[in-house]
C-alpha cells in the first residue's frame, strides 16, 4: 500500500526548475515509474483501502467540507490518480499533473467515457473554485445558515450559479455523481477482489 500511495502522489509531481539535462532526467524517471504496468486488482484494492482509512481518520465536517466529504475533492483526486496508474502503461498520454486535465486526457484516450470525464472535470474545477473562496472567507464551514450573505454571494459567483440555493443543489448533485463513479470504478471492483 505504501508504494501505491507514493505512486499516487507522484502523479502530481513535476519538475519546476533544473539545470542542464537534470530536469529531463527527472521527468523521464517519473514517467517511467508512473507508466509501469500494475496488478489492477491490487491497485484498486489499495486505493479503496486508503480512501476508507482517510475517511475514518479525517471525516468530513459537513456538506461544505469539499475536500473530505464523499464525492468531494479527495475522491476526484483519488479517481484521477488511480486511473492514471491503471492506464498509463498502455496510454502514457493520460499522465497529467492537474486533476481536471487528467480526466480530459482519459476521455481523449478512451479509458473513461466522455460524459463521465466531463462531469469529473467540471466538478473538480468547481471544488477548487469553491474551496478557494471558503478558505479565504471562513474559518468554520460547517453550517451555511450562519454565513454572511457576502460569502454566499461570493461562492455563488465563483460557481457561476444563479443563486445560493441553486449552488447548494449543484454541490449535492456533483458530490452524489462523483461518489457514484468512485463506487463503480474503485469500491465495487475492490470488493470483488476479496
Amino acid at each position: 500500500k505504501a508504494w501505491t500511495w507514493e505512486h499516487m502522489a507522484l502523479t502530481r509531481a513535476r519538475v519546476v526548475w533544473a539545470q542542464g539535462d537534470f530536469g529531463a532526467a527527472i521527468a523521464d524517471a517519473l514517467h517511467g515509474v508512473l507508466a509501469t504496468a500494475r496488478d489492477p486488482d491490487k491497485l484498486v484494492k489499495d486505493v479503496a483501502e486508503m480512501r476508507a482509512r482517510l475517511a475514518k481518520e479525517k471525516p468530513a465536517k459537513g456538506a461544505w467540507d469539499l475536500k473530505h466529504r464523499r464525492g468531494g475533492l479527495i475522491d476526484c483526486e483519488f479517481l484521477a490518480q488511480y486511473l492514471q496508474l491503471r492506464h498509463a502503461a498502455a496510454h502514457p498520454e493520460v499522465l497529467k499533473t492537474n486533476t481536471a486535465r487528467a480526466f480530459e486526457s482519459m476521455a481523449a484516450a478512451q479509458v473513461l467515457p466522455l460524459k463521465t470525464a466531463a462531469m469529473l472535470t467540471e466538478a473538480s474545477r468547481l471544488w477548487r473554485r469553491l474551496q478557494g473562496v471558503l478558505r479565504l472567507e471562513l474559518t468554520d464551514v460547517d453550517d451555511d445558515s450562519e454565513w454572511p450573505q457576502a460569502v454566499k454571494d461570493t461562492l455563488t459567483r465563483a460557481a457561476r450559479a444563479t443563486d445560493f440555493e441553486t449552488l447548494k443543489h449543484r454541490v449535492e448533485l456533483a458530490a452524489t455523481a462523483i461518489e457514484g463513479v468512485f463506487q463503480q470504478l474503485i469500491d465495487e471492483p475492490a470488493d470483488r477482489t476479496d
